[in-house]
Formats: structure tokens, C-alpha cells, sequence
């Protein structure tokens, strides 16, 4: 991610995540609702998402020259704030997306 262009940030995404369903559970009847079916592959590409979403914040807080403080001999650094906030999103997004 360092150096390339982010494909998409937390500003741009605009609407809600598709529904943690399976192409199967949707027929002409309705959406068919299975509790305990395990995980789906929309919950897979929600998680896939929602990961990114939370690189994206890593890099532009700890390695862009946005967020970060220089110091004389070039080196900057980050407040523990904003780490310990990345930390408890990654770790927020782990329990969620534990199957």
C-alpha cells in the first residue's frame, strides 16, 4: 500500500455494505433468512472491505506526512492517541469478523 494510490477511503464509500447473504437465499419468493449457516462470502468481502478501510486510516496516520510531526533531523512522529485508536479498530473489526 506504501506509494500506491488508496483504491477507495472511508469518505468515499457513500452507501451501506451489500446484505451477508448468499446468492442462493435470494428466490422469487423472497429473501430466505438460514440462522447458523455460518459465514458467506458477502460477509467475506464485507470483512475484506472493512479491512481495507482500516489500512487505508493505518497508512495515511502513520506513514503520511499529513498526521505526523517533524522533527529537525527528519524523523516525525505519531501521537500514542492515534495509534491506540487504529489498534482498538483493528482489534474492534477482529472480534466482528472471527468466524
Amino acid at each position: 500500500m506504501l506509494g500506491l494510490p488508496n483504491n477507495f477511503t472511508d469518505d468515499s464509500i457513500h452507501q451501506e455494505l451489500p446484505f451477508e447473504l448468499d446468492d442462493e437465499a435470494i428466490t422469487k419468493g423472497g429473501i430466505r433468512c438460514e440462522l447458523d449457516s455460518g459465514a458467506t462470502t458477502m460477509a467475506a468481502v464485507n470483512a475484506h472491505t472493512k479491512l481495507l478501510i482500516i489500512m487505508g486510516k493505518i497508512v495515511k496516520c502513520l506513514y503520511s506526512a499529513g498526521d505526523a510531526e517533524r522533527k529537525e533531523n527528519g524523523s516525525y512522529w505519531v501521537k500514542s492517541s492515534r495509534v491506540f485508536e487504529l489498534e482498538t479498530d483493528l482489534d474492534n473489526w477482529f472480534k466482528i469478523c472471527r468466524w
